[in-house]
């Protein structure tokens, strides 16, 4: 005959614990509920006309653009298409076109004003809603 020497211990959560999960999980739920409310963002015209005019050559989606098609290769189609991307920062935009980056060559301040690497970054990272539209008439940028 074997005796069962296992004991079993339930212990209730702290009410401490329970609390920080509740108030947690409140604080996400209204942070998630709060990102929808944000304002929207401005149009962008100077930043497009930039990206249209020095930038859509390389960044431009698909083969023929070897700045899409390099960052495909290295970091996935997911990151391949640099508009929209919410990993980039207005800093980092500004500093790799400023120094280049790899096959990237670097742009002067008389090739790309500071005015206008600001607002290039800006509408790098939250391009118009017209540039997210499909297929529109590209004639109509100036």
């Amino acid at each position: 005959m074997a005796l069962n020497l296992s004991i079993s211990i339930r212990r209730p959560l702290p009410r401490i614990v329970v609390l920080f999960v509740i108030i947690s999980l409140t604080g996400l739920i209204s942070g998630i509920a709060r990102a929808g409310d944000a304002a929207p963002i401005a149009p962008n015209p100077r930043g497009e006309k930039i990206f249209n005019t020095r930038c859509i050559f390389c960044h431009g989606v698909g083969l023929g653009h070897p700045g899409w098609q390099m960052l495909d290769l290295k970091k996935g189609p997911a990151q391949a298409e640099i508009l929209g991307r919410s990993d980039l920062t207005p800093a980092y935009i500004e500093h790799v076109v400023r120094n280049g980056n790899i096959e990237m060559p670097p742009f002067r301040p008389s090739e790309i004003s500071d005015p206008d690497l600001k607002a290039l970054a800006e509408y790098v990272i939250h391009p118009n809603p017209a540039a997210a539209a499909p297929a529109q008439d590209s004639a109509k940028v100036q």
